[in-house]
């Protein structure tokens, strides 16, 4: 089989390229980005046959369409910028596509407008295919499947780094996309409640919930995340009312962020600097791209999902919890091609999670075609039977509500 990994510079392309390279059945890898030097370097250092690094701009669609072409499958872990031109050159090419999704908005309608021209043409497209979202949203559907009706599905996740913020040089890290996480902080969170989609200020509903040990309990908050949208409609027909999503950081980290935003450095919008007109966001991006090697302690980041599930199973109402870890020797594993590349990050579950997928792609074994969402387009117990072999551990604990 022949995978196509768009974004192979960024920080979850790594991760699927090292499930990848652990099938037999995948015979080429083209890792592409528009960062062709980076791209080269990481194929050199994992010095495996397989991989082919090409040079990829997603504006010049013909090029995508002709690196695309003859592909089994395509995995975009680009930024979610680029979701769309992504997917339209995907389905010209005629070919499977999975991306990790974009934030919320129109870019999303405007792929999932492309389902009746993949159904046409017999082929794929998984949306929002990551960790959260992603996983959240196949584990989800596994639950609700057992269910009679849903009550509410609440989704909550942290990033922590074991090593205290005295102990680094750098001042501001993140475990993924920087990009990212400073849209999660200044755009509007998306919240369903009492059977209605809204907007929210960003870091809305504030709480402290307990995770497992060693973290125990940390604040979290909304941020834009697609889930509260898509579970509400996947699950209409099941009474659902209320669906979030909630993200915890290490408190000296979202001080900092939030002090970026209030600068307004968080803005794409050209100003005017002494007759010039620059993006305050291009600004910070260089500014953190240049910023000089760490002096003290590389970051050690962890991160924890807990899916909890209310509703109601053969007359009784039941709330599921679910937690998705890997195992110790699983983390280590993952965490291996990392730090042979010198990258710090919780992306190598994302990564994995997006590499399973767009296998079950390539092998058929996604038989629905059109543009799916997870919960829509994957099936649940292939799914956790394959993040199973590779030492993922589904906790699914189950308890009446009285």
């Amino acid at each position: 089989m022949k995978i196509v990994v768009v974004g192979g510079a960024g920080l979850v392309g790594p991760a699927v390229i090292a499930d990848l390279l652990e099938q037999k059945d995948v015979s080429q890898i083209v890792v592409a980005d528009i960062k062709e030097e980076v791209v080269k370097q990481r194929v050199a250092k994992l010095g495996d046959d397989r991989l082919m690094p090409k040079f990829l701009d997603l504006s010049d669609e013909q090029s995508a369409i002709a690196l695309f072409h003859n592909a089994d499958a395509v995995v975009n872990v680009a930024s979610y910028a680029f979701c769309l031109p992504a997917i339209k050159a995907g389905l010209e090419a005629g070919v499977n596509y999975l991306d990790l999704g974009a934030l919320s908005g129109p870019e999303s309608e405007l792929q999932l407008a492309l389902s009746g021209e993949f159904e046409r043409k017999g082929i794929t497209a998984i949306l929002c295919m990551g960790g959260a979202p992603g996983m959240v949203n196949v584990l989800s559907r596994y639950i609700v499947d057992k269910l009679d009706s849903v009550e509410s599905i609440d989704i909550r996740d942290y990033d922590y780094d074991a090593v205290p913020d005295e102990e680094h040089s750098r001042p501001l890290y993140a475990s993924y996309s920087i990009d990212t996480v400073i849209d999660e902080f200044s755009a509007p969170s998306l919240y369903f409640n009492n059977g209605e989609l809204r907007e929210v200020p960003p870091r809305s509903y504030p709480e402290v919930f307990r995770f497992s040990p060693p973290v125990g309990d940390f604040s979290i908050a909304t941020t834009a995340h697609p889930e509260p949208a898509t579970l509400s409609r996947t699950f209409k027909n099941k009474g659902i009312k209320h669906v979030s999503w909630k993200l915890g950081f290490m408190p000296h980290y979202e001080e900092r962020l939030k002090f970026v935003c209030s600068l307004g450095l968080a803005s794409r919008e050209p100003i005017n600097v002494q007759g010039q007109m620059v993006s305050p966001r291009a600004v910070l991006m260089a500014l953190l791209e240049n910023l000089p090697p760490e002096k003290k302690k590389t970051p050690d980041f962890y991160n924890e999902v807990v899916i909890t599930v209310k509703g109601v199973e053969a007359g009784e109402k039941v709330e599921y919890t679910i937690n998705e870890i890997p195992s110790p020797a699983t983390e280590a594993r993952e965490k291996s091609i990392y730090r042979k590349l010198g990258i710090f990050t919780t992306a190598p579950r994302t990564g994995t999670f997006a590499s399973v997928v767009t296998l079950m792609l390539a092998r058929g074994q996604i038989k629905q075609t059109g543009v799916l969402l997870p919960e829509e387009g994957v099936p649940p117990d292939l799914f956790i039977q394959e993040i199973s072999r590779r030492g993922h551990i589904t906790e699914i604990r189950r308890k009446t509500v009285l």
